[in-house]
């Protein structure tokens, strides 16, 4: 990485409704701000999985209305999302410049029912479009690293969601004897239907609960992944810390 921090992108994903347009702009769009300056500075370019989803418009605003087209004169480059269906894609932000680094940043983009469009920044480098199939979810407690499909159900997915925008550490602990849980920071789609799940699945419970089974039962909940096993780690007494990712896979 070079030494010029100064010359990165000022990335600022802006709240949904702060467009870039002023006067008339959509109050359901969404905004990103990326540094430059002329003679040397990243030029930018933005390309939309999915253009039918939403409206891409760029603007640039120099620091000072008389430094256009000054070498060395600093500007921002405002993206702005306006919403036209519902639905998601992903939106690929490339810098180019000869003297600073060069890269390649990644967005998921979410249309909802009221046009309101908003943005989750993924991994740097990290294009899912790319990436064949999908994903699985990864895991890791202590000195074992394991993975396990998704299930294609709305909690899942909200899951998968959420991990796009990097790991989640979690602390899992057994306090009943049936199985460790941890908390959740956030709320996933739940559901109150029976479901039978064997050990090593990874059960949501109510909305905000994460739960391992010791052994085969019948319950409520949302099953999210099956690990084949509890990890060796979770079936000992005490607090354990968890991390969960994505996995990517071609």
């Amino acid at each position: 990485m070079k030494h010029w921090i100064w010359l990165l992108p000022l990335l600022a994903l802006l709240a949904a409704g702060c467009s870039a347009g002023g006067k008339g702009a959509d109050p359901n769009a969404a905004s990103l701000s990326f540094h430059s300056f002329e003679g040397g500075g990243p030029e930018y370019s933005f390309e939309v999985k999915d253009p039918e989803l939403v409206r891409v418009r760029s603007e640039r605003k120099y620091q000072k209305i008389n430094h256009a087209q000054l070498t060395g004169a600093g500007y921002d480059v405002i993206l702005t999302l306006s919403g036209l269906k519902p639905g998601e894609t992903v939106l690929q932000v490339s810098a180019r410049s000869p003297i600073a680094d060069n890269w390649d940043q990644y967005y998921a983009v979410r249309v909802d029912e009221n046009l309101q469009v908003t943005l989750t920044e993924l991994a740097q480098t990290e294009d899912p479009s790319n990436m064949g199939q999908g994903c699985e979810l990864a895991m890791e407690t202590g000195t074992r690293t394991c993975s396990a499909a998704l299930e294609p159900n709305p909690a899942a997915e909200a899951l998968t969601e959420k991990l796009n925008s990097g790991a989640l550490e979690l602390e899992f602990r057994d306090t009943t004897g049936l199985g460790p849980t941890a908390l959740l920071p956030f709320a996933l789609p739940a559901s109150e239907e029976s479901i039978t799940v064997e050990a090593g699945a990874l059960v949501l419970c109510g909305e905000d609960e994460l739960f391992f089974p010791r052994e085969s039962t019948r319950m409520q909940g949302v099953l999210l992944a099956d690990f084949g096993e509890l990890p060796p780690e979770l079936a000992e007494e005490g607090t354990h810390s968890v991390c969960l990712w994505l996995q990517w896979y071609e």
